[in-house]
């Protein structure tokens, strides 16, 4: 996850302030190594220290994840895991703990196939922090599919304690993370009041209630919130199973393939987007 997370955040409403009716309310920025857009539904237009306290709630429930759980920071409590020798037991706060459960609950269900000990994997193939290696051998990519598995982690709920059983596991959250950071900020504005909204970021969603006019939230794929929709109308928790991908994965520019790196494989795989 990428640590840049946009100063200017833009906030605006989309109807005047004298409108009489419901108005949607925007704010959008940079995060995580990607965008976020929120939507809100209003009863009026917020005035400007309404609209400011509204954006830097939402910035603040994302920055949080990103500050313990980046690969790209130093300081976080998943760098600190990866950097960690085996066995030692790195201290988290209850906030990753919950993603390394829900993660290895996923991991269970799918046998393995959900896996965020793929981090050395995608680190050998340029899809994090450190450069890509060159022409990685089939025993090279063996040896980095040998660190990966979810019986290398261990975590202690009850003492929010994290070890490995080897130096080089490296965890990659990057699947699981950014909806997190998706519900925060649902849980967030809806504490405040604003139960109508839609929370996007990097493509993970989640929205409860209606947005102006009491229709249903659309994004550019399909509809969420309708009645014929898979998805609950009241929410939609990205980071749960039914969403999750498989692989850790990366989406280029609109129109091309997504790139992803299955750990039971080792390689890079392309395939057409749907």
């Amino acid at each position: 996850m990428n640590p840049f997370r946009s100063v200017l955040v833009l906030a605006l409403a989309l109807s005047a302030c004298q409108s009489s009716g419901p108005v949607e309310h925007v704010v959008a920025g940079e995060a995580m190594g990607t965008s976020y857009s929120v939507k809100l539904r209003l009863v009026q237009a917020l005035d400007d220290a309404g609209a400011e306290r509204v954006a830097e709630a939402i910035a603040d429930e994302i920055e949080l994840v990103n500050q313990k759980m980046s690969t790209y920071l130093d300081t976080s409590e998943l760098s600190r895991l990866n950097q960690a020798p085996a066995s030692a037991a790195i201290a988290v706060s209850a906030e990753t703990m919950a993603v390394f459960l829900e993660a290895q609950r996923i991991g269970e269900l799918t046998n393995g196939v959900f896996d965020i000990t793929v981090g050395p994997l995608v680190n050998a193939w340029g899809f994090g922090p450190e450069e890509r290696r060159v022409d990685l051998s089939e025993q090279e990519i063996g040896e980095l599919q040998a660190l990966t598995g979810w019986e290398r982690i261990t975590l202690d709920e009850a003492a929010l304690k994290i070890s490995k059983d080897q130096a080089g596991v490296y965890c990659d959250l990057s699947a699981i993370a950014k909806g997190y950071a998706v519900d925060r900020v649902s849980e967030s504005l809806n504490a405040r009041g604003y139960g109508d909204h839609m929370v996007e970021l990097g493509g993970e969603i989640r929205v409860r209630g209606a947005k102006p006019g009491a229709s249903p939230w659309k994004n550019r794929r399909r509809t969420v919130g309708a009645p014929s929709s898979a998805f609950s109308r009241s929410s939609i928790c990205r980071w749960r199973p039914l969403v999750t991908t498989a692989t850790i994965s990366r989406k280029t520019d609109s129109g091309t393939p997504t790139r992803s790196i299955p750990a039971r494989v080792g390689r890079l795989s392309i395939a057409p987007r749907r």
